[in-house]
């Protein structure tokens, strides 16, 4: 089975950087807990000269490598729903990204946002072989 590399975009209204990497770090752990290959911080190259640290990340970005199902492709697209609609009183927004194609989630309960991710996955999957 092949997998799928997809970018996951988070976005906050009138936050700070800071308090979105703390989001980030937050929705990483919980897909971390899916069965997923990787969950990692999209790098965007060196520190600057003199700067601590390894590379830098953009915040609120995260790199996740699934396994290109139907299902874990739904499992993940739930989950990231789900921790949408905790957004509280922020408004909150994910985009996830598998090459060109991409999904919104705004965790708005309707028939448009379900067809919409239903597409996603049918787009994004590889058929399941069939006995």
């Amino acid at each position: 089975m092949s997998v799928l590399e997809l970018h996951v975009l988070i976005s906050e209204d009138d936050v700070e950087d800071e308090y979105l990497d703390s989001r980030t770090h937050q929705l990483r752990k919980e897909l971390l807990q899916l069965e997923v290959e990787s969950v990692k911080f999209l790098s965007v190259g060196p520190p600057p000269a003199g700067a601590k640290g390894l590379d830098v990340s953009d915040v609120g970005t995260l790199v996740v490598v699934v396994i290109q199902t139907a299902a874990a492709l739904q499992q993940l697209i739930n989950t990231t729903r789900g921790w949408v609609k905790h957004g509280y009183a922020k408004q909150r927004t994910v985009v996830i990204k598998a090459g060109e194609d991409e999904l919104k989630i705004t965790g708005v309960d309707d028939r448009e946002e379900a067809s919409r991710i239903e597409l996603f996955v049918a787009r994004n999957s590889e058929l399941e072989a069939r006995p």
